[in-house]
């Protein structure tokens, strides 16, 4: 089995995380205080992989945001980072919520 180095991994999809942050941030509805976007990744016959992606509201607002190319791209270079490590994600899930300062925090969750 090949060792990961997770501080490596980290560091090389940091880039990565933060571009498609500041995308998620830039397609919600103004009065959109968080966001949630959704990726799964799944592999078809003949090894295609094909990525859902998904943008919601905690909040439950109903508005309905497309992904951008620049998001699907995003999630292209992001697999290909974590397989050139050895790892494959399942899932990953990007929550942001703006903060009572009008910054923005996030959060990842991967799903191996």
């Amino acid at each position: 089995m090949q060792e990961i180095a997770v501080g490596k991994l980290q560091e090389d999809h940091e880039l990565i995380d933060r571009a498609m942050v500041r995308e998620l941030i830039s397609i919600i509805p103004e009065d959109w205080r968080t966001a949630v976007l959704q990726i799964e990744r799944s592999v078809d016959f003949g090894d295609i992989v094909r990525y859902s992606h998904e943008v919601s509201s905690p909040e439950g607002h109903r508005d309905v945001v497309q992904p951008t190319e620049e998001i699907f791209q995003r999630a292209i270079e992001l697999d290909k980072v974590f397989t050139t490590h050895g790892c494959v994600w399942r899932e990953v899930t990007y929550l942001v919520s703006e903060e009572t300062d009008g910054s923005w925090k996030y959060t990842i969750d991967f799903k191996y």
